[in-house]
């Protein structure tokens, strides 16, 4: 189980979180420390840990707690992974035409339940922030220069999920979204320098 849980790490630190309290950027290459972000990321983990021991036992049951614990339609998700891999991922039967075996059946399944959540999480984060209908170019500066406002929103996302305290941090984005919307990476790097 211990495997699994490394796995589940991997998949919720990739390209968001830097232990022990680091947000990063997609690329890995811009980061900030804010330090409730190591409670809210480990919160996020104990709820979802204990749900992994289901796969072993009851493969529909584990996929339901799943979508229950992270607040996502089980319906869609299994409409869109029956879609995406052509058969039901909980099924040996699509495992043998993946050419996969069951844990790797297992990490697929967790990610794409993970996806739709963080997918569900960044437009309400979006939402929240006003950028939603935002034009082309900020999107692009959103998705590649300034990626790190993405992880801190959906680090603010998490906090609300989870009802951890996050003091600050609205501010912060509310912020480096200033410097976003100028294109300014000197005043938006300058900031992250602070503790918070």
């Amino acid at each position: 189980m211990n495997r699994r849980y490394e796995a589940l790490k991997f998949l919720v630190f990739q390209q968001f979180f830097r232990p022990p309290h680091s947000i990063i950027d997609r690329r890995k290459s811009v980061h900030v420390d804010i330090p409730c972000s190591r409670e809210v990321v480990q919160e996020l983990l104990e709820r979802m840990y204990p749900i992994l021991d289901l796969w072993d036992h009851n493969k529909n049951e584990f996929f339901i707690s799943l979508c229950n614990v992270l607040d996502v339609s089980s319906e869609e998700c299994r409409s869109f992974m029956s879609e995406k891999f052509r058969g039901n991922l909980l099924s040996p039967d699509a495992w043998v035409s993946l050419r996969i075996g069951e844990d790797q059946a297992l990490l697929l399944v967790v990610g794409e339940v993970y996806k739709s959540f963080y997918t569900k999480k960044m437009k309400q984060a979006y939402e929240r922030f006003g950028l939603i209908d935002i034009e082309p170019r900020l999107e692009e500066l959103l998705s590649n220069k300034y990626s790190l406002i993405n992880s801190l929103l959906f680090l603010n996302e998490l906090s609300v999920f989870l009802s951890i305290s996050c003091s600050g941090l609205q501010d912060l984005i509310h912020t480096l979204l200033q410097y976003v919307f100028s294109d300014d990476e000197e005043g938006f790097l300058s900031l992250l320098d602070k503790d918070y």
